[in-house]
């Protein structure tokens, strides 16, 4: 039986741009490096994740900020760190306020080699997480909780057979215009689930 990642992405109405990056293993783990990232839809040329929507670390990925990176402009970005980031001595990493950067179990995030704020994640104009706070691992979540714009009240996905199951309610949603379910057995290339 093969495992089968899935993924229910919330767009925000139809006016808005969207795009998910993931991390792909190549690029030497260089975040500003375009061959690093797999982003959906595709950009023509391939581009680093400058405004997605979403930035995915895959587990088997370190991934490597050794550029001051700003991304506050973009709006509100969720980061998902399955893997390793690591930032450059003296590198900054600022999102705009209602962002969200989530470790998750098996994710970590290191310092630099300096201490103090040598090197920072930043929120919406405050520091989240700095040098002097160390190596940490996830389960943890800086960052706002409720970017998406729906309030979601309960999400199950249920093995029926050999096909799954998925329901969820919302109590609210706000400029939401559809809800997309893609599948993948790599958590690099995705399909939509029809």
């Amino acid at each position: 039986m093969r495992n089968i990642i899935l993924s229910l992405f919330f767009l925000i109405g139809v006016k808005y741009s969207y795009s998910v990056c993931t991390s792909n293993g190549t690029g030497g783990g260089q975040w500003d490096q375009s061959s690093t990232w797999s982003c959906f839809p595709e950009a023509s040329p391939p581009t680093n994740p400058s405004c997605p929507s979403t930035i995915i670390i895959l587990a088997s990925d370190s991934i490597y900020i050794d550029s001051q990176t700003d991304l506050i402009g973009c709006g509100p970005i969720t980061v998902i760190v399955y893997g390793q980031i690591q930032f450059k001595n003296g590198v900054k990493l600022k999102l705009a306020d209602g962002s969200i950067f989530d470790i998750k179990t098996g994710g970590t995030i290191h310092p630099g080699s300096g201490g103090g704020n040598s090197n920072y994640l930043e929120i919406g104009g405050n520091n989240v997480w700095t040098a002097s706070d160390g190596t940490k691992e996830g389960p943890l979540t800086y960052g706002a909780s409720g970017v998406l714009p729906i309030k979601l009240l309960s999400f199950q996905a249920n093995l029926n057979e050999d096909k799954v199951d998925l329901n969820w309610v919302t109590e609210t949603e706000v400029n939401n215009d559809f809800f997309t379910i893609e599948k993948s057995v790599d958590g690099k290339k995705w399909n939509e689930v029809s």
